[in-house]
C-alpha cells in the first residue's frame, strides 16, 4: 500500500451473527480500519496507534458492507486482511 493511501474493499455478510474484520502489518506502521454499511454509513472503526486494526459489528440483514484500510504513514506498507 502507497503511503497515506486507502485500500477499499467489498464484503458480503449474511446479517443475524456478529461480522470481524481484522487488518495486521509489521509493527513499524500504523493502519487504520473502518467498516460502512451499503448506505454509506460508518458501523466499526479502530483508529488507534496500532499496526493492528480490529473491528466487529452485528449486521441485522444481510448486505455488503465496505472496508477501508488506511495507511497513515509516509511508508510502503504490507498488511493483511482478514474477515469472517
Amino acid at each position: 500500500m502507497e503511503p497515506h493511501a486507502t485500500d477499499i474493499y467489498t464484503f458480503s455478510y449474511r446479517g443475524g451473527e456478529t461480522a470481524t474484520a481484522t487488518v495486521t502489518a509489521d509493527s513499524r506502521y500504523d493502519l487504520y480500519l473502518y467498516v460502512y454499511d451499503d448506505s454509506g454509513n460508518l458501523v466499526s472503526y479502530d483508529t488507534d496507534t496500532a499496526s493492528m486494526g480490529i473491528c466487529a459489528w452485528y449486521p441485522v440483514s444481510p448486505g455488503d458492507y465496505f472496508l477501508a484500510v488506511k495507511n497513515t504513514t509516509g511508508s510502503h506498507v504490507s498488511y493483511q486482511l482478514y474477515t469472517n
